[in-house]
């Protein structure tokens, strides 16, 4: 009983109680804003990765398509292969040729920025052949059937 005559509990201490309980609740809120800004931001930078070397293993196709000598790949026996070391735009590119018939070679590049654990890499494969125009001349194309695709 209090002075007055009625029967109340205590109540010393709610205050406190609650108080500490708004200031974990709202912490809790924080760090978990914080986490997902930081993977968002970690998701940015793997996209951004991701386009720079499929751009790079592109371009690193086309250039390589367009600069290999048709003399030494007609001489590479049928089913041999070569890799050779290029790069694009700062980011490095692996070269792999393959002559899959008599006018028909399998070109994959890779491209990989980081390492290989932790960064980002692309690779687009393509298969082209060695054509003759009427004055003779040789060129290597591409078969019209599919221009490149991006290998897994």
């Amino acid at each position: 009983l209090t002075r007055d005559g009625c029967l109340c509990s205590r109540r010393d201490g709610v205050a406190l109680a609650a108080a500490l309980l708004a200031v974990v609740v709202i912490g809790a809120l924080v760090a978990a804003l914080v986490f997902a800004a930081n993977e968002e931001t970690r998701t940015g930078a793997a996209t951004g990765s991701r386009r720079r070397t499929l751009l790079a293993a592109e371009s690193a196709l086309e250039r390589e398509l367009a600069t290999l000598s048709v003399a030494s790949l007609e001489a590479m026996p049928t089913g041999s292969a070569f890799s050779r070391a290029t790069s694009s735009s700062s980011i490095p590119v692996q070269l792999y040729v393959t002559r899959l018939d008599s006018s028909r070679f399998w070109l994959v590049t890779v491209a990989i920025e980081g390492t290989r654990t932790s960064g980002a890499a692309s690779r687009v494969g393509l298969i082209a052949r060695i054509i003759r125009d009427s004055a003779g001349s040789r060129t290597m194309v591409r078969i019209p059937e599919r221009w490149w695709a991006e290998l897994f």
